[in-house]
């Protein structure tokens, strides 16, 4: 209760890899009596071979569960009974799926998800990081700065202005369509007619966000769909 009232967290808050909690007033780190085995995360998908099914999938940072069944041209509802998952299940990096029989990806889908992989590894390390207007890192972030230098990292060039940003890229009809990682996510803030935020999402459910004056970068809940203004994408 403490860990999570420092960090204004609730127990059923999402924790990501890069994101930097504060300790409660006395915590210490205890020496392990042992040496902790070092667990290596891939950072590039790894498809094995499964004579039963179409294969496997080690999960990644960014994968969801839509995405990684539309990489691989299989169906939704395939991929979550052969895994025993709901829509909603939680997937972490280095945990293995099956792929239903017929499962196939590209060589251009690899690139591309490595792609995505840099932008989102890059905006996760900067989570806990001050907000501060008009600047992009490497110290502190606004939220199109955030999302400019993520881009950055795959030789994207983005404008750093929100709105600018939001006609950027492809527009995704994301009423219909699932919002997918490295997508960015555009909404009109504090009564605003026009756009002013951004964030880049982790998931259909997750995104990295420069939140605002006096706050950090910081990830958390998709905001509602009937929130969002625009959704646009970079890397297809």
């Amino acid at each position: 209760s403490s860990l999570l009232s420092v960090n204004d967290l609730q127990v059923s808050s999402l924790i990501l890899p890069g994101r930097e909690l504060r300790l409660p007033e006395g915590a210490a780190v205890p020496t392990p009596a042992v040496e902790t085995p070092t667990v290596t995360v891939p950072t590039t998908p790894t498809t094995t071979a499964d004579t039963t099914t179409g294969g496997t999938h080690i999960v990644v940072w960014g994968d969801s569960l839509s995405g990684i069944a539309g990489r691989y041209g299989v169906s939704l509802s395939s991929l979550l009974s052969l895994n025993d998952l709901r829509a909603d299940s939680l997937i972490v990096p280095g945990r293995s799926l099956r792929l239903p029989a017929g499962a196939t990806a590209s060589a251009t889908d690899t690139s591309e998800h490595e792609g995505i992989q840099k932008v989102l590894a890059y905006a996760s390390a900067q989570v806990g990081k001050p907000y501060r207007f008009f600047t992009r890192g490497p110290d502190t972030f606004d939220c199109s700065g955030l999302v400019l230098a993520a881009y950055a990292q795959v030789g994207v060039n983005l404008i750093h202005y929100s709105a600018a940003q939001a006609v950027q890229g492809t527009a995704v009809d994301f009423e219909h369509e699932a919002i997918q990682p490295g997508d960015l996510v555009f909404l009109k803030r504090r009564g605003s007619e026009t756009i002013n935020h951004v964030g880049i999402a982790v998931s259909e459910h997750v995104w990295i966000q420069a939140t605002g004056p006096g706050d950090i970068v910081r990830s958390g809940p998709m905001p509602a769909t009937d929130t969002i203004s625009a959704v646009r994408r970079y890397l297809d």
